[in-house]
């Protein structure tokens, strides 16, 4: 069995890892968005993308606690306590959801004519954070 020294070594190595390479492959793939979309169209993509890391904040830690519970609960094999986690679960992801689609549906219909975007790229924005 694998100490808990070595594990903690190896979890801390694999998320420095996967910060750097996400850090290097932004630093490559950056210019080629720009050059290939243009200004605009990549300010565009950040002003989503960002928007989106800001949504992912609802989660905030549920998928951690979900395989925590369910894992649990299946171990342990308390079918009505699984039920009760999975039903919660999907309660509030639908929840958090609709919440979600809601403020992305008002950003788009009354803030994003607001921001500073090209005329041109308006309905694209609005349609982006529909989808």
């Amino acid at each position: 069995m694998k100490s808990v020294i070595s594990q903690y070594f190896r979890n801390m190595f694999t998320s420095t890892t996967n910060m750097i390479v996400g850090i290097v492959i932004s630093l490559f793939f950056t210019p080629y968005l720009i050059s290939m979309l243009g200004k605009e169209q990549y300010g565009l993509w950040t002003l989503v993308f960002s928007l989106l890391a800001y949504i992912r904040l609802a989660d905030a830690g549920m998928q951690q606690s979900l395989v925590r519970f369910i894992s649990k609960s299946y171990a342990t094999k308390e079918w009505e306590k699984l039920n009760q986690v999975i039903s919660s679960s999907a309660y509030l992801y639908t929840y958090v959801a609709s919440a979600t689609f809601l403020a992305g549906f008002v950003i788009a219909l009354f803030f994003v004519q607001h921001l500073k975007i090209p005329p041109e790229s308006v309905m694209t924005a609005k349609i982006v954070l529909l989808i």
